[in-house]
């Protein structure tokens, strides 16, 4: 599964074989999957994404493929549930925009952090709920080229300069996500999205499907 994932571009420069192979592969691993319940402390820490077939990350992939706005960087996925902990899940994605803020590659952190908190109830046969609770831009970092510019043009080189650049490079916005239910004041926090369902976990591999289609294959960060 690995290797028919690799030089796909986590799906964007698949072709029909490419799809088809990796399918296979996945449901081989998967058919492995006796347990109806998840090993928690397997699943805990960090995944990056080799694959997807989902529509909107694709979306995403394909543009910076073809236009090269944005650069898409790492896209993880991470668990907080060893030993018995619920810390919930943290979606996070690296983008850049060419010139403005550094490249962002796989395995860089380039660019600028984008993530959203969610938390997650176990509602049995290896499936999660999943309510997503905060969006967060985090981690910019500016371009070479748009540091030089700022630096003598708009701003003399000084203590002000210092901290104009130090206040881009910290600065954090955080936004609540709200669903249906919360905003007519009923329901729990948050923005309820399904359940998505782990098919396999080991120590090196993991592999989702949502409830509204697409699989997502991770690799151990």
């Amino acid at each position: 599964l690995r290797e028919a994932c690799a030089g796909t571009y986590r799906g964007a420069l698949a072709t029909r074989d490419d799809a088809a192979e990796i399918m296979a592969a996945a449901g081989a691993l998967e058919r492995l999957t006796t347990s109806e319940t998840i090993e928690w402390d397997a699943l805990d820490g960090k995944w990056r994404l080799a694959y997807t077939n989902a529509a909107d990350v694709l979306g995403l992939l394909m543009a910076s493929q073809r236009l090269g706005v944005p650069e898409v960087g790492d896209i993880f996925q991470s668990f907080g549930c060893a030993n018995g902990t619920n810390t919930g899940i943290t979606n996070e994605i690296r983008l850049s925009v060419p010139f403005l803020l550094s490249e962002a590659k796989v395995g860089a952190p380039g660019g600028v952090g984008l993530r959203v908190q969610a938390s997650f109830k176990d509602v049995g046969r290896r499936r999660i709920a999943l309510t997503f609770q905060e969006a967060q831009v985090s981690e910019i970092s500016i371009s070479p080229l748009a540091e030089t510019l700022l630096a003598p043009a708009i701003l003399p080189r000084s203590s002000l300069n210092h901290q104009v650049l130090m206040f881009i490079k910290e600065l954090e916005l955080k936004f609540p996500l709200r669903g249906a239910l919360t905003s007519m004041g009923g329901g729990e926090a948050g923005a309820a999205v399904g359940t998505y369902h782990l098919t396999f976990c080991d120590e090196d591999m993991l592999i989702g499907r949502a409830a509204a289609g697409g699989i997502y294959i991770f690799t151990r960060a």
